[in-house]
């Protein structure tokens, strides 16, 4: 999978203050996402897709590029996405195969991240903490989906900061 563009509904009032976006670097970029059930994937410019979301959901906010010209830093802890079954069906078509031979299932795939992200003080004092899983809206069976349901969950996740920190 490569980089989305994830569009989450946000929808907070600017604030006037200089907003630095940081992903810690203990969240990888390139990783595989491993299933017991499913054909691994392998996810690539993760942190650029986070990057893409949270310019997405807070576009209105006065961003800036450097740390010390900062007011608040909005910075990501954590953001692991892992698919997950939702449901299998007996069908001709399949998402991915289901340990051994058979082809014969519908396999729908949805999408959890598992996120931790603060809101902090130009100082790095925590002001807001959010801490969640965030679950897709999109759910689908071709592999070729996975971008797509990958995104909804970060749409998701964001929605849900969102509402923690400005709301």
């Amino acid at each position: 999978m490569a980089e989305v563009s994830p569009a989450p509904n946000v929808d907070v009032p600017a604030i006037n203050k200089r907003v630095f976006f940081e992903i810690d670097k203990s969240v990888p970029d390139t990783f595989w996402d491993r299933h017991s059930e499913l054909k691994p994937l392998n996810i690539k410019m993760w942190r650029k897709s986070l990057e893409n979301g949270f310019l997405n959901s807070f576009s209105e906010f006065n961003i800036v590029n450097k740390k010390e010209d900062a007011d608040i830093i909005f910075k990501i802890y954590k953001a692991l996405p892992e698919r997950t079954l939702v449901s299998v069906s007996q069908s001709g078509q399949q998402y991915y195969p289901l340990g051994g031979s058979d082809t014969t299932k519908t396999v729908v795939v949805s999408a959890q991240l598992t996120y931790q992200a603060r809101l902090l003080n130009a100082q790095g004092d925590i002001l807001k903490r959010s801490t969640g899983t965030s679950i897709s809206k999109k759910r689908g069976t071709k592999k070729n989906e996975s971008g797509i349901i990958i995104a909804s969950a970060v749409e998701s996740m964001y929605e849900s900061i969102a509402m923690d920190f400005f709301q």
